[in-house]
């Protein structure tokens, strides 16, 4: 995977970067994540994490890829079990 910092804004000590997540050649994003950054001691750490919620196949908090604007709203599904035998994972 390729990382690519598609925008990044400082204000002071605090920034947001929007980042994509690409296979080695590819134009596409496989993925936008946003990152919430501050600055402590002279490092940035990052806050906050989460998809940018713009293209990529991870648009939503779900996984799911975002609807686009305008578009109704949908019910939330429940989780869905595992298959038999998977190893337990936690959220």
């Amino acid at each position: 995977m390729e990382v690519v910092v598609d925008s990044l804004d400082v204000q002071g000590d605090k920034a947001v970067a929007d980042t994509s997540f690409r296979m080695p050649g590819s134009d596409q994003a496989a993925m936008k994540m946003r990152y919430n950054l501050e600055r402590s001691g002279g490092k940035w750490k990052v806050v906050e994490a989460g998809s940018s919620g713009h293209g990529g196949m991870g648009g939503g908090q779900s996984g799911a890829p975002a609807m686009p604007p305008g578009h109704p709203t949908t019910p939330a599904q429940p989780p869905q079990p595992m298959p038999e035998g998977h190893p337990p994972v936690s959220q």
